[in-house]
């Protein structure tokens, strides 16, 4: 098998990878659930119903969302247009991969995160303020994909030379990772009737972050070969020992160093002195989050938030340039029967592939590292909304728009929503979300339940998907899920008054 092959086989598999995620890192449905304890995760200003709350790790409050935004897996599965009793992949020879290279576009953003609640506590104080106090994992991957990517990967590199040779772009690949814990404090104040302020003072330890900087990469293809030549910084932060990182020059050199080398564990992977030192914290931060509402009219409310406003200092990290000058010889044509094991398409050998091929590639590359502290930005969003209350706040309905900053870009969304709560201790949503994210996938739906005093189940989701592959419940027209689950201790449900407004509307 050809090297040219093995890199279309690791491009298209990461890319599947992605786009069939099963994990935004605040559901927006929520927005609606007024009972929710965890609600004021979108704005501090908002105010739980009940009297004080508590939450268990994992369980307490755990969020999920993984998508792109360009592909389902409708665009990478599906029926054989020449055998309706074939279902093929993307790298099928008789699959339209021209098709495919246009719905991609000019770049493909993958993106995941997700909150993970260790503890949550809150309580409320004279009526007007309540303070909360929580201790979360966040983790946050991110990567951009140039659309000369797929170009080669499918092999839109290689169509109509004739001696030439056909330039690729690849300099707009980049990634970037973080995974940090949050240390948050939380106050909320009634002002009056009308206006309610909030903020949230963020400590962040951070355990991880790999960030990439494409300076130039690029692939010169022709029939008979093709020269892949770039330079790229890999920005780093981990608990390793990079002084013995610092000394490789190539991938051969970290393989040969042992786990414990590059751990700093002195060759006791076991002990606990040792590996207290992978928990110490490569990094330091602080953010933000400042939140008001503020009541126009009875059944009115208009709401604005600032989230995550901060940052963080890394310092045990590390700067790596790569740089790769290499010609690999007899490139070939793709063959999809390389991966076919008994009549059947096999995932585990295009994985093998994969790994051994991949590490292939970075082996021709040469390394550059030194030591090198640096600040990452987290990922602020700006949440603002307008909801209306009728019949005593039994329905309500409302909009909320949502901006999220990535990698110094913008992504915004609107979800409109509608509410019913016929109790305080239910609240059922549903919510529409106005982004392309595929076929009647865009619906959402919540759940705040408290039956007794003492306990709160919420369960919200948004893209909740309404197509699935025959004979799996793998989701097919979606490009992205969004999901959240919840169960916390709270008390005092009845404590806070609810206040009348406007029935005649």
């Amino acid at each position: 098998m050809t090297m040219k092959t093995h890199i279309k086989h690791i491009l298209l598999a990461v890319v599947c990878a992605w786009s069939a995620g099963i994990s935004a890192q605040h559901v927006n449905t929520m927005y609606f659930l007024e009972n929710t304890p965890m609600r004021h995760t979108l704005n501090p200003a908002f105010q739980p119903v009940s009297k004080g709350y508590f939450s268990l790790p994992v369980l307490g409050y755990t969020s999920l969302w993984a998508g792109n935004n360009n592909l389902s897996l409708a665009e990478l599965i599906y029926v054989n247009p020449n055998n309706p009793n074939q279902t093929i992949t993307a790298l099928h020879p008789e699959a339209d991969r021209n098709a495919l290279l246009d719905k991609l576009g000019r770049n493909t953003i993958l993106h995941m995160d997700a909150n993970i609640n260790l503890l949550a506590f809150g309580h409320r104080v004279r009526e007007k303020g309540y303070w909360s106090v929580g201790i979360t994992e966040r983790i946050d991957l991110g990567a951009h994909l140039p659309e000369g990517l797929f170009q080669f990967a499918l092999g839109g590199g290689m169509q109509d030379i004739e001696g030439g040779l056909n330039h690729i772009d690849l300099s707009g690949l980049n990634v970037g990772s973080s995974v940090y814990t949050e240390i948050a404090l939380g106050y909320s104040h009634e002002i009056n009737e009308r206006w309610c302020v909030g903020g949230k003072l963020k400590v962040l330890l951070g355990s991880m972050y790999l960030g990439t900087d494409t300076k130039s990469l690029g692939i010169d293809a022709s029939i008979d070969e093709w020269r892949l030549n770039g330079e790229m910084d890999v920005t780093m932060a981990a608990p390793v020992d990079f002084a013995a990182i610092n000394r490789a020059e190539s991938i051969n050199d970290l393989r040969e160093m042992g786990l414990s080398t590059i751990l700093g564990l002195n060759g006791d992977a076991t002990g606990i002195a040792s590996f207290s030192a992978l928990l110490k914290p490569s990094g330091l931060g602080a953010a933000v989050d400042l939140g008001v509402t503020y009541k126009p009219l009875k059944f009115m409310q208009v709401t604005a938030a600032i989230t995550d406003l901060g940052f963080i200092r890394w310092n045990n990290s590390n700067r790596t340039t790569m740089t790769i000058d290499t010609t690999f010889t007899g490139a070939g044509e793709f063959n999809y029967n390389d991966f076919v094991v008994d009549g059947q398409f096999s995932t585990d050998s295009l994985v093998n592939t994969v790994v051994g091929n991949a590490l292939g590639v970075l082996q021709s590359a040469h390394m550059s590292m030194a030591d090198e502290k640096f600040n990452s930005l987290l990922n602020m969003k700006l949440n603002i909304g307008v909801d209306f209350n009728f019949l005593n706040n039994l329905i309500g309905v409302g909009v909320l728009s949502r901006t999220k900053i990535v990698n110094r870009k913008a992504q915004e969304e609107v979800t409109v929503g509608v509410a019913v709560r016929p109790f305080n201790w239910l609240n059922v949503a549903l919510s529409y979300s106005l982004i392309d994210n595929g076929h009647y996938s865009n619906f959402g739906a919540g759940l705040s339940i408290m039956p007794i005093d003492g306990l709160n189940l919420t369960v919200a989701a948004d893209y909740i998907p309404t197509f699935y592959t025959q004979g799996t419940p793998l989701p097919y027209h979606i490009k992205g899920v969004n999901a959240a689950i919840g169960l916390t201790f709270v008390w005092g449900t009845n404590s806070k008054k609810k206040k009348a407004v406007d029935e005649s509307i």
